[in-house]
């Protein structure tokens, strides 16, 4: 049987990308496993990039949200 592999890409405001690939086998406890692990490496990636992108700016957690929105006190 053919090796199995799931793949990601993140493309990046610049144009840039990048490419992520995790080998797995052709069973469903193993493709479950093997999203879990991509899910993984690409949520490490975006942290890091949000938080580059907050250094550039200079904001921090107590000045935005997700939402874009300010808090109302």
């Amino acid at each position: 049987m053919a090796a199995s592999e799931l793949r990601a890409e993140l493309r990046y405001r610049d144009g840039e990308t990048k490419k992520f690939t995790i080998k797995t086998e052709n069973s469903l406890k193993s493709v479950i496993s093997s999203v879990k692990k991509l899910s993984a490496e690409v949520s490490e990636v975006l942290t890091d990039l949000v938080e580059q992108e907050k250094s550039l700016t200079g904001r921090d957690n107590a000045d935005s949200r997700v939402d874009g929105e300010r808090e109302r006190v």
